[in-house]
């Protein structure tokens, strides 16, 4: 699919300003690009209420690049023309705004030369759906082809789950996967031997993919994607939810996710930058949750919650 894509250049204070015109303009996604550290964040959050969150580092790196996909029906001089307006209203004159075609698919090819098998625990491996591979005993093989959905298993928050879910669960479960993205970690718990399990996300190009995804690994019967704004229209019981988000999300989940999860059940959590480790941990204990364990890699955190 071709789309007309508008790239923003900003100091990194103006970052969550950008990401938030983007989406009020009607943006499909939006890309966040670190010098320092290239990766991109897609916001779980409803369009009023966008917060990227990106980790710091030592060297602070001049500029960010903050981009937004729209179609190509839509005219482009005019999505331009109100991202300045929007800047302007603003007071921020230091945006470098710039507009050019993208073609996603040609962005898949390059993409899928760089997608290789990768294992995330001693047990799990993500393998591209258009690759063969050989499970060897003990394996758990999760067939991936992303797209320009999130989740590889390649970041560390993917990572961190993936490990968490397989030491929590367990056969006849049911789970809920919050910002579910490509699947993946909705595609494991079923492969660990979840009964159910219900996958949300915000973004309906997430949504298609994750379903993909699911179709790609067998699971069709098992696991049920929609698309939705976190815990919101969600009911059931879960014994397991999985929240790979940002730490904005985290903690607007925190107070309201305990109606649907069983007595004991487990909340893993993770996409939370070290500045706001103790704010989420905070905010867990503060809403009656216990702190089971927490894990750090690199500049990100995450954790698991047990309820009362």
């Amino acid at each position: 699919m071709k789309w007309n894509r508008v790239r923003i250049d900003v100091l990194p204070e103006h970052a969550d300003f950008a990401g938030y015109v983007l989406w009020q303009v009607g943006s499909r996604g939006v890309e966040f690009i670190d010098p320092c550290d290239l990766f991109w964040v897609r916001s779980p959050l409803s369009s009023d209420e966008i917060q990227a969150e990106m980790p710091s580092s030592e060297a602070k790196p001049c500029r960010v690049s903050v981009i937004g996909y729209f179609a190509t029906e839509r005219d482009a001089s005019q999505i331009v023309e109100a991202v300045e307006q929007a800047f302007g209203r603003a007071g921020v004159s230091d945006a470098c705004i710039s507009l050019e075609p993208f073609d996603d698919e040609k962005w898949q090819e390059e993409w899928r030369r760089s997608f290789e098998p990768l294992r995330i625990s001693d047990r799990v491996v993500v393998v591209p759906a258009w690759e063969q591979a050989e499970k060897r005993q003990g394996e758990i093989v999760v067939r991936l082809d992303p797209g320009m959905a999130f989740g590889t298993g390649s970041h560390p928050t993917t990572a961190m789950c993936a490990r968490m879910l397989e030491s929590c669960v367990r056969p006849g479960m049911a789970v809920l996967d919050l910002g579910t993205g490509s699947g993946i970690l909705a595609i494991l718990s079923a492969l660990l031997g979840a009964r159910t399990v219900t996958a949300v996300d915000i973004d309906i190009v997430a949504v298609e993919k994750a379903r993909h995804n699911i179709e790609l690994n067998g699971l069709s019967d098992r696991v049920r994607v929609v698309q939705g704004d976190l815990i919101s229209g969600i009911d059931g019981t879960y014994d397991v939810v999985v929240a790979n988000i940002i730490a904005h999300a985290i903690i607007r989940l925190l107070p309201e996710v305990k109606r649907i999860m069983a007595p004991c059940g487990k909340l893993i959590v993770s996409g939370i930058i070290r500045e706001r480790k103790a704010e989420c941990l905070d905010t867990a204990a503060a809403n009656g949750f216990s702190i089971s364990e927490v894990c750090e890699d690199a500049e990100w955190v995450g954790a698991l919650l047990i309820t009362p």
